[in-house]
């Protein structure tokens, strides 16, 4: 794991991009690191790009007998594949033969029911005497398992409104004023807050 600190990319301003944080399903405990992944979104509809993803159906006629592929719908629209005799899951399609680009998500161009939904959290950073650290996993716009964690301050305060907002089976998608928005860049600041 990085111990380096975030640094943010910039946001595109022609397409009106802003930063999104997506939380992992799971169960976090009250003394656990809170973790998370940062990545930009356009607010505008954008172009899709014809790709060689299966569908849902496809995938899973494609399944050696005794698989199962889910699509989740707020975590990078990954298939998640369960081995239904034991419920093990995997992100990795269970045959290593598999072309990647028929099952991995295709990071260029959101499927085409895909809507930037988010929740908004205005938030305050909390005192200054006691921050949290929080985990991000951050490759910029494209999101991928090799994406490095990095670290980021946050007040002790938002980070258990995290812990909180964390829940075993969803993957809430938020967009928080404190760390969505780069709080060393002023002009991004002032474009983002007056919108």
């Amino acid at each position: 794991m990085s111990t380096l600190k975030l640094r943010y990319d910039p946001l595109v301003v022609a397409t009106s991009e802003i930063r999104l944080i997506t939380l992992p399903p799971g169960i976090t405990k009250d003394s656990e690191q809170v973790q998370f992944c940062l990545w930009h979104t356009p607010l505008h509809v954008p172009v899709e790009v014809q790709g060689t993803r299966l569908s849902l159906e496809e995938i899973n006629d494609t399944l050696p007998p005794g698989w199962t592929a889910f699509k989740t719908h707020r975590y990078d629209y990954k298939y998640l594949f369960r081995q239904d005799k034991t419920g093990n899951t995997s992100w990795t399609y269970p045959d290593p033969a598999c072309d990647e680009k028929h099952w991995a998500p295709e990071l260029e161009s959101p499927p085409a029911d895909y809507k930037p939904e988010y929740e908004a959290l205005s938030y305050n950073w909390g005192s200054p005497e006691d921050p949290g650290t929080a985990l991000v996993e951050h490759d910029g716009i494209a999101r991928s398992p090799q994406a490095e964690l990095k670290t980021l301050s946050i007040g002790q305060n938002l980070a258990t409104a995290l812990r909180r907002l964390h829940s075993p089976d969803v993957s809430p998608t938020l967009w928080i004023d404190a760390i969505c928005i780069n709080q060393e860049d002023l002009s991004e600041m002032l474009r983002l807050v007056g919108r």
